[in-house]
């Protein structure tokens, strides 16, 4: 995306958020009506027969909840936990109130009907189950019962209410923070990026900042300063990304990082926030000769394959590489011209954040 065209979009959502200010005081006030009655009982909660961890945030757009709930799947596994997954399964297909997407043994549904994530996950953690549905209480007493898992991690849940938590996880992205301040002078929506009132921080054990690879820089630091002074009994944690060998390939065809570096590449993503993508591919010295950035969640169709090989070529691209999230939803039979590739990633959370959910989970 050209600066220029940057620019003009970011106009239109500033003009945008101006409109919705009258309609976004309305909705704050309805949000945090509904945490008070959750809060007092009025609306009933439900207890499940097993630890509960819930991963969220309160801004709009990607801040690492997927990789956040692998890496906890990962720990919960190596402290000798049975964890399972339940996400709501965002833009899938698939409508039944409990939806199997993978068990201890088998992955049985595909990116299109259960969404991107439930299946990046499941590919993610072989062995781990991995269920969707709108009501997580009753995927939630599925997993238990069917598989006799004894912790839950519920993958954007923040503002799901209607289930106890023991741990109660916010997430924020490291490259969001441009303006250090963009939390606590945001409006909620349609106003601004925020789901619900900075008061529902409150509700949160921890606090965790993604995507810190580099040095924390000014503009985080005062970030967290803020979040810490704003919820002094709030502990903050910061996690990097992790890039991994050896890439994903469309085809199978097995190629480390400093193999496809030698190569000028075309990037695409449709994810919330393309930007940090195309950041990681820079942190990785790739060489990006052009990009394509979809729309989030977007559902790839053949329209969509020509244009990306025929930009391929109209560029030089030698090969294509695009995020893991939108890398599960490519058929894996299609005709490839251009090799297609996928950069892993694994987040890495600084070692005292291990402590603290030991700790806070009694383990």
């Amino acid at each position: 995306m050209s600066v220029n065209k940057a620019s003009k979009k970011t106009d239109l959502l500033n003009f945008l958020f101006f409109l919705g200010r009258p309609f976004s005081l309305l909705y704050a006030g309805i949000m945090k009506l509904r945490a008070f009655l959750y809060k007092k009982g009025i609306i009933n909660h439900q207890s499940l027969a097993a630890r509960v961890i819930s991963v969220g945030n309160l801004t709009m757009g990607g801040t690492g909840k997927t990789p956040m709930v692998i890496y906890l799947a990962k720990l919960l596994r190596d402290m000798g936990a049975n964890p399972a997954v339940l996400s709501r399964g965002y833009q899938g297909k698939a409508n039944e109130e409990v939806n199997i997407v993978s068990d201890n043994s088998t992955i049985y549904l595909d990116a299109v009907i259960c969404g991107d994530e439930p299946r990046l996950i499941a590919e993610s953690l072989p062995g781990i189950p991995v269920l969707t549905g709108k009501q997580r209480v009753l995927t939630g007493q599925k997993a238990i019962e069917s598989y006799n898992v004894d912790t839950l991690i519920l993958d954007d849940a923040f503002q799901h209410l209607a289930i106890d938590r023991d741990l109660n996880l916010a997430l924020f992205n490291a490259q969001s923070l441009a303006n250090k301040d963009f939390l606590f002078n945001s409006w909620v929506v349609p106003a601004g990026e925020l789901r619900e009132p900075l008061s529902a921080l409150e509700r949160a054990d921890a606090f965790v900042i993604t995507g810190a690879n580099i040095n924390l820089h000014e503009n985080l630091i005062m970030f967290k300063d803020n979040l810490i002074k704003c919820f002094p009994n709030i502990p903050v944690f910061t996690g990097k990304y992790s890039y991994n060998n050896p890439l994903l390939s469309l085809n199978n065809n097995s190629i480390l990082q400093h193999e496809l570096k030698e190569q000028p590449l075309l990037a695409f993503c449709g994810i919330a926030k393309p930007q940090s993508f195309l950041k990681s591919l820079d942190e990785c010295d790739f060489d990006i000769v052009d990009s394509i950035i979809f729309a989030d969640h977007h559902h790839y169709t053949s329209n969509d394959f020509e244009l990306l090989f025929k930009k391929a070529a109209d560029c030089g691209a030698q090969a294509i590489i695009t995020t893991e999230k939108d890398f599960v939803k490519l058929p894996k039979n299609i005709q490839s011209p251009t090799p297609v590739y996928a950069l892993p990633v694994e987040l890495v959370m600084e070692d005292s954040f291990q402590g603290f959910v030991k700790n806070h989970l009694g383990k």
